[in-house]
């Protein structure tokens, strides 16, 4: 008996401490979520793979082997869509698991938890169940804390905070926009910090509208240095799009925060010196952890550090294609998002280096993502516990030139399309190798971590949730969403989107654009369903025809009748079915309007005649014009050709680029690469008309010799070239193995990148081939040197 109850105690400890280890109910996983900033779903090669078969973007090469080694890993969800397409406000329904209309945040708003219909966040929320929660980096969240006295004191959402503006402060960063305060707002200045400890800033505003002496020269010798190019187009002209960090790569904001985190959990059970110098404890490993990772790329400002710039320099990007003519059917609000966000007056130069620096800024954070979820994966496999990572590729989406605009703030898709992966140590309910297409909205985070944390959502507490279990969205278990939604109020008032498969619509949701306040919570709730069309400021696009949302046709006669059905379908919903106004400067102001419960039922049932016929929207093509018919490059570079279609919105727009001699230059999808010097001309015809051609005069020139540098790193003198009958290479493209023939034994084969670097070395030992598999997609020197120390140069494009 007494052998029995030893037996019985011990398995009790037992499984205390398996309780202990995996949370209540004995499986509460250790929870990373993982939050990019401004981040295009198109950055990571594992999605355009999934969409489109290719590893590179629309616009061309990306990098991300980190993420798709996750996306591998687990699942993969390409129809993610934020909700509100602003940092502030997406990231509070990401926290609260809450539509915009129901949360009562639709931008910007400083909100708190005065309110009687505010709910928990999932940090407090997953507190209370046995979590210890921390953030690192970029928060984002507006929340204040009101107290007993109805005042405002910070947010109390995590138990552990290293923020971002703190790491800033203290120095660890290359760039900080800093506000000075002295008895009231001072101005802002920009900190530039260098990697031998020394600072250097200029003033961006001062209240007094007074600069010192010297700032002007302060700040141009830093845009020289650090190559800046400002959004001089838009109507705040000193975010920086595109420019090179101050920093090397281990010493940015970014790199920073995933420090902070890795200091964190390799500190657990024990006291440790944060980087802005304050004693905390380290990670719990008695409880399981719940952390909010928060990086700050690809946020403006757009300063990816030399190393990772250098890779993407020499890419060549298809600008997205956009006409003014576009703006013409567009309604009031759009207009002002165009003219405030605008980048189509910036030269082609500087939009490729904005794409090329973007790009380049998210293959960095790619890099940082693997670092963090190395460390992760192995506290929680070093303490026995499961885990579950769930990356959110940015907060919403980024424009690239789409709608003419860098920004985001839209409806259109870009503003708000992104790719969700979630990778579990428990593969039976995540997967590995799994892509889901069916649409996820970024209200489904909160369900997600509750149902992992044990917690039972069906529950009438948990009632307030917008979200599904993304469990069960990959089981089947809920029914798949017929559509998504969202509203914001940042530019131009509060404006509504419904995207589906087929359609994007969008309409005016409050007819003031201020901030709701006393007196004016929903009392004018249903004018946007009942003012005139041209009131409501609708736009409507044909996914069908229009994947690129050119042409709104709200107010054409063919599609009258379903942009009013979407207008009643969407007003119900977000003003009808439970829409809540609230005038956050009061403790407990607020309204909820239910005229329509229960409008937001998940099912797109547009009756059949009010879908136009795909072939009786069909426009027909005027005209094709280029911005220039005769180009000169050098060897080895790259141009894209842009493209004006009249009208804009023409149904048949398929082109067909040929090269007149490949050996000369090679064409694909408008980008022109110069193989080697000579003449040639290059052909552009429509698919749909074979009498109709356009054709480019291109000459290229002979590369420049690189000058000699000291790095080792690179290999950048160049001799003169030998005579190109006696070296060959071939086949030029390729993809895999490239073959050599010469007239001289031939001792080694360097490949270096547009920018002199070498990214590959090879010994030929009498052999003739090589494999170049390994190397992405893009344009190469291929140096050849030979017996008695010549050397050959030849351009080596290299395609998938």
């Amino acid at each position: 008996m007494k052998q029995l109850k030893k037996l019985f105690l011990t398995l009790l400890f037992f499984g205390w401490k398996v309780l202990s280890l995996f949370g209540q109910d004995g499986n509460q996983p250790n929870i990373l979520w993982i939050i990019t900033d401004d981040q295009r779903a198109d950055a990571l090669s594992c999605y355009n793979q999934a969409m489109s078969g290719k590893a590179d973007s629309p616009l061309g090469y990306v990098m991300s082997p980190n993420i798709d080694a996750l996306a591998e890993e687990g699942v993969l969800f390409t129809n993610s869509f934020c909700t509100t397409p602003a940092c502030a406000p997406s990231r509070a329904a990401m926290h609260s698991g809450q539509y915009a209309h129901h949360s009562g945040i639709y931008g910007f708003e400083y909100h708190h938890d005065g309110p009687d219909f505010v709910e928990k966040t999932i940090p407090q929320v997953l507190k209370s169940v046995g979590y210890h929660t921390a953030r690192f980096g970029k928060l984002g969240v507006r929340a204040s804390h009101m107290n007993v006295n109805g005042e405002k004191e910070d947010n109390d959402f995590y138990s552990f905070e290293v923020d971002v503006k703190d790491l800033q402060k203290a120095g660890y960063t290359d760039y900080y926009p800093h506000t000075y305060f002295d008895n009231g707002r001072v101005g802002k200045k920009a900190e530039w910090f260098y990697p031998d400890g020394t600072m250097r800033s200029y003033w961006i505003d001062r209240e007094d509208g007074i600069m010192p002496e010297g700032n002007e020269a302060a700040k141009q010798a830093i845009v020289e240095d650090q190559e800046l190019i400002f959004s001089y187009t838009r109507s705040n002209e000193s975010l920086i799009l595109s420019g090179v960090s101050s920093q090397p790569a281990s010493m940015t904001a970014d790199a920073r925060i995933t420090q902070a985190f890795q200091n964190y959990l390799s500190n657990a059970n024990q006291t440790y010196k944060t980087m802005d110098g304050r004693t905390l404890e380290g990670a719990n490993s008695a409880k399981p952890q719940f952390i909010n990772l928060g990086y700050q790329f690809p946020h403006t400002p757009v300063l990816p550090p030399k190393s990772f710039r250098d890779r993407f320099k020499g890419k060549t990007y298809k600008v997205p294609t956009f006409s003014e003519a576009e703006l013409e059917k567009l309604p009031n609000q759009l207009l002002r998002m165009y003219n405030e966000l605008k980048i189509h007056p910036m030269t082609d130069e500087e939009k490729q280096l904005l794409i090329q620096d973007y790009y380049a800024f998210c293959a960095f954070g790619d890099s940082l993502i693997g670092e963090a979820v190395t460390a992760f994966k192995e506290y929680s496999i070093q303490n026995q516990q499961e885990y579950l990572i769930v990356i959110a590729c940015g907060d919403h989406g980024w424009h690239l030139g789409e709608q003419g605009i860098s920004a985001k703030f839209t409806p259109y898709t870009q503003s708000n399309k992104t790719a969700i992966i979630v990778v579990s140590s428990n593969k039976e309910k995540f997967p590995s190798h799994t892509v889901v297409s069916d649409y996820l909205e970024y209200v489904d985070f909160a369900p997600t971590f509750y149902a992992s944390a044990g917690i039972d959502i069906k529950e009438n507490t948990y009632n307030y949730l917008d979200g599904y279990d993304l469990e069960e969205v990959i089981n089947g278990t809920k029914p798949a969403r017929g559509y998504v939604l969202g509203e914001q109020n940042h530019l131009g008032g509060d404006r509504a989107y419904l995207r589906s498969e087929n359609f994007a619509f969008s309409m005016k949701a409050r007819k003031k654009s201020n901030k709701p306040k006393e007196g004016e919570l929903n009392t004018l709730v249903t004018w946007p369903l009942t003012c005139s069309r041209e009131d409501a400021e609708l736009a409507l696009f044909d996914l069908r025809v229009d994947k690129g949302e050119h042409n709104n046709v709200a107010y054409d006669e063919a599609y009258i009748e379903l942009a009013d059905w979407f207008r009643n379908k969407l007003g119900n919903i977000v003003l009808g079915d439970g829409r809540i106004e609230c005038d956050w400067n009061k403790s407990n102001l607020w309204n909820r309007s239910n005229f329509a419960e229960g409008a937001d039922d998940k099912v797109l049932d547009i009756p059949k005649e009010f879908i136009p016929e795909i072939e009786t929207v069909l426009i027909p093509l005027d005209s094709v014009s280029i911005s220039s018919y005769e180009i000169e490059l050098e060897e080895g570079s790259s141009q894209f050709i842009p493209i004006t279609f009249v009208p804009f919105n023409a149904s048949e727009k398929e082109l067909e680029w040929s090269s007149q001699d490949i050996t000369i230059v090679s064409v694909q999808e408008g980008v022109i690469t110069a193989v080697k010097e000579g003449e040639t001309i290059v052909t552009l015809s429509l698919a749909s008309d074979p009498n109709f051609s356009i054709e480019i005069s291109v000459s290229v020139f002979a590369l420049e010799e690189i000058e000699e540098e000291e790095e080792e790193s690179k290999i950048t003198s160049m001799e003169e070239s030998m005579n190109s009958s006696i070296f060959k290479v071939f086949p030029n493209p390729s993809s895999a193995l490239i073959q050599f023939s010469s007239e001289i034994p031939l001792q080694e084969v360097l490949i270096l990148n547009t920018v002199g670097e070498k990214v590959k070395q090879i010994k030929m030992l009498g052999q003739e081939k090589i494999n170049i598999e390994d190397l992405a997609s893009g344009i190469y020197i291929l140096r050849a040197v030979f017996e008695g120390g010549k050397i050959s140069n030849r351009q080596l494009l290299i395609i998938e």
